[in-house]
């Protein structure tokens, strides 16, 4: 079909023919699909950073001493009194 409508010798008619025949696999219609969201995340995913040493134990965070100096200056941010009962209910889960 191209090498039809693509050959100068061809008449027109021809020519046209050939495009209209394969406009559809060259040029397929859009089709509307249904949008359909994610489905929401369980309360049970969670991330959990933890550091472990090489024997397998778990270790607790200490923060290098620039950064424990940086959390105590003026410059600190602010705890804010928000409740945090339930983030700690599903940290023990």
């Amino acid at each position: 079909m191209l090498r039809i409508m693509r050959d100068p010798k061809a008449s027109n008619t021809r020519r046209d023919e050939m495009a209209r025949t394969a406009a559809p696999y060259l040029h397929p219609k859009v089709v509307a699909t249904e949008f359909v969201p994610p489905p929401m995340p369980d309360a049970d995913n969670e991330i959990r950073i933890v550091f472990i040493d090489p024997q397998g134990k778990h270790v607790p965070f200490e923060p290098p001493p620039e950064l424990a100096a940086a959390a105590t200056g003026p410059n600190a941010p602010q705890q804010l009194d928000v409740d945090r009962s339930e983030d700690r209910q599903l940290l023990t889960r």
